[in-house]
């Protein structure tokens, strides 16, 4: 008689186990098939480990239609740890791989290369030839001198255009340029290439020339891997672009200005951080890092890259896009 609780038991164990199975199974294929992506190699540091209830998250509400955004080229998409053996996962996505100008988001290559060439503390003279490059001065005179971190912070919160210029100098433009290329190869960067560390477009366009030889350009796609990798590798980036302002100081404490970020999306909670490029050839350009809408997981765990070029009006179509990741999703 002992044996039937024993038989009714496993009985109950086994359609548990097969029903949770079938039920996590079925949101695995679901989602492989919803928005898996095939960048195999982004990955991010300082990860914990994300807690079984949240591996597939977040979940798409089929209901919600996909939002209408006016930009040449739109990528949403979660980055996840690499060590989970977990691939990243596209949300949304307008011509991700399509190559175009992006503008000053270049400056986020230009400081990823003095990061990897230069010490902070090194000084930089500011010539005359620096100040007049075109727009976006960051208040430098000739003959003063800066470290290589103020005139990071400068160029990367105000988009200066001079403070890029000035950074090149210090190992000639032609030879920083060449670095720039060789780390969108070394990054797997295939429609990205560079011809100034600014992200002006040439003044003259040649017509009998490609047209990209003439311009900086990229891919949503290949700026989602260069975040990864600025992600992991230069968190001193990210720490810049999260600031709203910043009051700058010379090395021997003298006050220099105050720095306003040309991102005025850094006020959303949910914002961490981000870049924005204008020129007339690119259109509008911005691409902002964001936390999880609702914290279910730490930002430490994943990042949400949006990235969209050739916008009318980028951060009227960010907020579209943010606003529909949030109630599209169960996060």
């Amino acid at each position: 008689m002992k044996k039937w609780p024993i038989f009714f038991f496993l009985i109950l164990v086994l359609l548990l186990f097969g029903g949770s199975f079938y039920y996590t199974q079925g949101f695995k294929s679901d989602l492989l098939v919803l928005s898996e992506s095939n960048f195999q190699n982004i990955s991010l540091t300082s990860i914990h480990r994300v807690n079984q209830h949240n591996l597939f998250k977040p979940l798409k509400k089929e209901a919600v239609p996909l939002p209408k955004l006016e930009a040449r080229a739109v990528l949403s998409i979660v980055l996840r740890p690499k060590e989970q053996d977990l691939k990243s996962r596209i949300l949304f996505e307008k011509e991700g791989q399509r190559k175009l100008p992006i503008a000053s988001l270049t400056k986020l290559m230009t400081a990823t290369v003095v990061l990897e060439n230069y010490s902070l503390e090194e000084f930089i003279k500011i010539s005359q030839g620096t100040v007049s490059t075109f727009s976006e001065t960051g208040n430098l005179k000739p003959g003063e001198k800066l470290s290589v971190e103020n005139l990071l912070y400068i160029m990367l919160i105000e988009s200066s255009n001079d403070a890029a210029k000035a950074l090149s100098e210090k190992i000639g433009t032609e030879n920083f340029v060449y670095l720039m290329n060789k780390k969108a190869q070394e990054l797997g960067l295939k429609n990205t290439s560079f011809i100034n560390p600014i992200g002006l477009d040439s003044e003259v366009f040649n017509s009998g020339q490609d047209y990209f030889s003439q311009i900086n350009s990229s891919s949503a796609e290949d700026l989602a891997k260069l975040i990864s990798y600025i992600s992991q590798e230069h968190s001193l980036i990210p720490e810049i672009l999260s600031l709203p302002e910043f009051e700058l100081y010379t090395p021997e404490g003298k006050f220099h200005h105050k720095l306003f970020n040309t991102n005025i999306l850094l006020k959303d909670s949910q914002v961490l951080w981000g870049k924005t490029g204008y020129t007339e050839k690119s259109g509008d350009c911005i691409i902002l890092v964001l936390r999880s809408p609702e914290s279910l997981i730490l930002s430490e765990d994943y990042l949400i890259v949006n990235i969209i070029l050739g916008a009318n009006n980028r951060f009227l179509q960010m907020e579209k896009l943010i606003n529909w990741l949030n109630s599209a999703f169960v996060w």
